[in-house]
């Protein structure tokens, strides 16, 4: 029937909508799992010379080691200083990386949502939120893993930018490597849960195929 021709139709769209959204969805997780490396070498760089500079301040201070080589000391913490700073620049800009990445998350987060109110409009709430859209999940499900991730990566752009914030004013080594090690693990990402999202729909798309 014609109805019946309107509905497999605009299910296909739909699905071809989500299957796009997800793998571009999976390519930012790569993009920011490269980047977070990347921000992790940097950090670690920057807190071994930040260390380097408080031990020479406070070996200056305290202890008075660099007396007879005061010109010596300024000239190396002057250098230590430059390279600090360099660091955070660079540090900035992987943080702008990751910035334009959780754009395009939040991007495909909002096209799959749209996705599901047009649905919505087209066949009504009930198929959206009960029928499957491809083998057995319905397109609500979907909705709400996109909004899992983006949610997830919005977190970690957060902590990321107020550890660097802190960094530049931090002395602690333990709180530095702190700093250092929430770069590297993404404690607000689940990484497991991505990989479990990417089977899901995998799945969902292989078995559609067969039926």
């Amino acid at each position: 029937s014609t109805g019946s021709h309107r509905l497999f139709m605009s299910t296909k769209k739909y699905s071809s909508i989500l299957t796009q959204s997800f793998k571009n969805l999976e390519n930012c997780q790569k993009q920011w799992l490269s980047l977070s490396e990347k921000g992790t070498r940097l950090a670690n760089g920057y807190t071994s010379l930040k260390q380097k500079l408080v031990f020479l301040q406070s070996s200056t201070k305290n202890w008075g080691v660099f007396e007879t080589y005061e010109d010596l000391q300024k000239k190396v913490e002057k250098k230590l200083q430059q390279k600090l700073e360099n660091l955070k620049k660079q540090l900035k800009a992987v943080l702008a990386e990751l910035g334009q990445v959780y754009v395009s998350i939040k991007s495909e987060t909002i096209l799959i949502k749209k996705t599901y109110a047009a649905t919505c409009c087209e066949f009504g709430t009930r198929f959206a939120n009960v029928e499957p859209i491809f083998c057995s999940l319905p397109l609500i499900k979907f909705v709400s893993l996109a909004s899992m991730i983006c949610c997830a990566f919005g977190k970690d752009l957060f902590m990321k930018s107020v550890t660097l914030d802190d960094m530049e004013k931090e002395t602690d080594r333990e709180v530095l490597l702190l700093y250092v090690a929430s770069w590297s693990l993404l404690p607000n990402v689940d990484l497991e849960m991505m990989d479990q999202i990417s089977e899901i729909l995998e799945a969902e798309i292989q078995n559609t195929g067969k039926n």
